[in-house]
């Protein structure tokens, strides 16, 4: 039983973390993380990193819009 509630305890926490993580990053800071990510992403660019940054294209033409 003690195995259980340190699991839940500690996922509890970490989905704390993950949560306080989502509202500190604010627009700004996943665009300014972006651009220092960028020259690594088109030296190897991946499926996923093109999809990510066109996902992300696409997020910020809605909130102008």
């Amino acid at each position: 039983m003690l195995m259980v509630e340190n699991f839940t305890q500690s996922e509890n926490e970490v989905q704390n973390l993950l949560t306080q993580n989502e509202k500190v990053m604010t627009d700004e800071d996943i665009e300014n993380e972006l651009k220092l990510q960028l020259p690594k992403m088109l030296l190897h660019p991946s499926k996923r990193s093109v999809e990510n940054i066109l996902a992300y294209s696409k997020q910020l033409e809605k909130r102008k819009a």
